[in-house]
């Protein structure tokens, strides 16, 4: 099964065991689907990487973010996964802000729950500690669900992190 999906951010800091991961994880996730088109049957929509069909407008602004490396759009909610090669992953946590305060004009606002995970790679302990500062102060509640899945300085248990994803996921 093959899912379409654009760069995703950070991949080429990463070693090269962990690239394919990173690379292939929508397709990784959604392997409990037989085909997209069973996939989209049990109402899952994919989307992801740098592309026109997965961007979220910045309020106020022509300019746009990206709604995910990757973004499962479910009926009843919106799963995120953001994926941080390396660094504070701060944007990728802020951008959500004005859509969680309802700001964008109602045409454009997120209509469903929206459920983040943040998948981390290295990171300075003081970026840990401001992203940390930031979701305590300005995000605690606002999300339907947040994961932060932190590596310290060993691997990603691949395995635990595609589980709590698919645990979102309509089984079919």
């Amino acid at each position: 099964m093959t899912w379409k999906i654009g760069k995703l951010r950070g991949s080429e800091e990463l070693k090269d065991s962990e690239k394919g991961w990173w690379k292939d994880v929508k397709a990784q996730i959604l392997e409990v689907y037989e085909t997209e088109e069973v996939a989209i049957q049990h109402g899952v929509m994919c989307h992801g990487g740098q592309l026109a069909s997965n961007r979220l407008q910045c309020p106020l602004l022509e300019q746009y973010f990206q709604f995910g490396d990757i973004r499962i759009e479910l009926e009843s909610k919106i799963i995120v996964i953001e994926i941080e090669g390396q660094g504070c992953g701060l944007t990728n946590l802020l951008k959500y802000l004005p859509y969680l305060e309802q700001i964008p004009p109602a045409d454009q606002r997120l209509r469903k729950p929206l459920i983040l995970f943040h998948l981390w790679g290295k990171s300075y302990p003081t970026h840990k500690f401001l992203y940390d500062l930031v979701r305590n102060k300005l995000f605690d509640g606002r999300f339907a669900g947040l994961f932060d899945l932190r590596r310290p300085n060993e691997p990603f248990d691949r395995q635990k992190v595609l589980e709590e994803i698919r645990k979102q996921l309509p089984l079919p």
